[in-house]
């Protein structure tokens, strides 16, 4: 692992809480629906039956889906700021058998060790509410990406009104108010300055990752998966986009 800079906004939080972000933040944690329904639209978009030989996570933390990229690779760089965060998801991906997996300590915007051309995919979750400023974070995601390769995540909405009322209600409290939420508005501007060219973004996702796990949510989820077809996804808990490197150089994003 390389030394990580100490200048990250909540670095130190990070790596305070990394032995314990398992009990909150993993997928057996969070809220299976809300789980479930993240990593259906990701795979939609990613592509079921996609595999690369290069795989890059970033912002990986403890590794939410992790493990079921590693096996859909043949070698995962797993990327996070927080060496503790690394060293955490190192243990737990022995503990599971998993062995294909690097690990590099390192801002998602600086990632010098992986080099130009050379990544199938670049995959994220709640990575780019901890970015201020996309654009180089977008400008390094194509320079690692293999022509045809393609970049594909999941972040919050900022078009969602729940986020809005949550901030009223919660004041200076509240967790997300110094987030960045992205509109698909803002995706698609910073993707096309990168020069890749924007596959798909959609809105997604009623339930709350971090309401208690109830049977009664099924319904809810149902109607998740109807209003995923409307245009009133637009207003949806969150976005899952996906970006692809133009297979020749100089060809326009569309």
């Amino acid at each position: 692992m390389s030394e990580p800079t100490k200048d990250a906004p909540h670095l130190q939080a990070y790596e305070q809480s990394a032995q314990d972000w398992d009990s909150t933040f993993s997928a057996q944690a969070l809220n299976r629906f809300h789980v479930d329904a993240c990593w259906r639209v990701f795979e939609s978009l990613f592509g079921a039956g996609f595999r690369g030989e290069t795989l890059v996570e970033l912002g990986v933390g403890t590794g939410l889906f992790t493990d079921r990229l590693a096996r859909r690779s043949g070698r995962l760089i797993a990327v996070d700021y927080s060496e503790q965060m690394l060293m955490a998801l190192q243990d737990k991906m022995s503990r599971n058998g998993i062995s294909n997996v690097e690990y590099l300590c390192s801002k998602a915007e600086q990632l010098d060790p992986i080099p130009d051309g050379s990544a199938d995919a670049v995959v994220c979750f709640g990575l780019l509410e901890n970015i201020a400023e996309l654009g180089p974070l977008f400008a390094e995601i194509a320079r690692t990406l293999k022509p045809g390769g393609r970049f594909t995540g999941v972040v919050s909405n900022a078009d969602c009104p729940w986020y809005v009322l949550r901030q009223k209600l919660s004041g200076d409290k509240w967790y997300w108010k110094d987030v960045h939420l992205c509109t698909a508005t803002e995706l698609r501007s910073v993707g096309s300055a990168a020069a890749l060219r924007a596959v798909d973004i959609r809105g997604w996702g009623l339930i709350p990752s971090q309401l208690p796990n109830s049977g009664l949510l099924a319904p809810v989820a149902a109607v998740e998966r109807l209003l995923e077809r409307t245009p009133i996804r637009r207003w949806m808990g969150g976005l899952a986009f996906r970006f692809d490197k133009p297979e020749r150089q100089g060809l326009p994003p569309a």
